[in-house]
């Protein structure tokens, strides 16, 4: 959410074959999301990721759960802000790590992804049937964020530089 520009790496890391695309939104949005859930639940927490090296640096221990809020030094360009639910499991270790082997791997939040997405990018290196695809869903599912469908800007230099005959 706070980076203002794709990155090519970025696509190539998370997309190898093409195909996927990128959800963008911004702080203020991502914020009301936040203050709305916190009316709800106070164990939701938001904050940007924290990236070290793990070699040299300890995990920070200053509040519970802390490890979902950092990443691995080399991921740094991603700039990732997290909205999480951050739960406590009562009980003793062995009981408490028995029910954690149970529970799903995550939780659904909810949400109002209309009022969360600015645009949907697709992967410059998208073909026409994963872009029809993509397009699908969202006609079916989320029909108000089609005019959000953005083209990557990657692409567009691209087409940019080849019609000026430029490598």
């Amino acid at each position: 959410t706070r980076q203002r520009n794709e990155s090519y790496l970025a696509w190539k890391h998370y997309c190898p074959s093409g195909g996927g695309f990128a959800i963008r939104s911004t702080w203020r949005r991502i914020w009301h999301l936040y203050s709305a859930l916190q009316k709800i639940d106070r164990q939701i927490s938001l904050r940007p990721v924290g990236y070290l090296d793990h070699f040299s640096e300890s995990l920070p221990r200053a509040n519970f759960a802390e490890e979902v809020f950092w990443k691995a030094k080399w991921f740094s360009d991603e700039k990732e802000v997290r909205l999480a639910a951050c739960r406590w499991i009562d009980g003793e270790l062995k009981e408490a790590l028995e029910r954690i082997k149970t529970m799903p791997r995550g939780e659904w939040i909810p949400c109002d992804v209309c009022s969360l997405v600015t645009d949907i990018i697709f992967n410059p290196d998208t073909n026409s049937v994963q872009r029809r695809c993509l397009e699908d869903v969202i006609k079916r599912f989320q029909p108000a964020l089609h005019d959000r469908v953005r083209e990557s800007q990657i692409l567009m230099a691209r087409a940019h530089f080849v019609s000026r005959g430029t490598p």
